[in-house]
């Protein structure tokens, strides 16, 4: 979030999201300080940062309904990987 009125706005819809969960919820959603976002992310761009949020919004007990997804992702033209290793280009530094 690059402003406090994000931070108020996110937080506030973030919240109320919360509250819609109920007790099904996979977990409350947490604020994180642009210090915490600038750890937890450090190639993000933060010249203006105020902050960040960490939330949960689904889980699946199926994992043929996973597969499902990863398939029609594929036919659809996803690039789909099992495991990749990213790694930082010349370009990108």
């Amino acid at each position: 979030m690059y402003s406090w009125f994000s931070r108020l706005f996110y937080g506030a819809g973030l919240s109320i999201y919360d509250a819609l969960a109920g007790s099904r919820t996979l977990g409350r959603h947490r604020s994180l300080s642009r210090e915490e976002v600038e750890r937890l992310e450090p190639e993000l761009a933060a010249g203006h940062l105020a902050g960040g949020a960490v939330f949960f919004d689904a889980r699946i007990n199926s994992a043929r309904f996973v597969l499902e997804n990863i398939f029609e992702a594929a036919r659809n033209g996803a690039i789909v990987v099992n495991y990749a290793r990213a790694e930082r280009t010349a370009a990108a530094r």
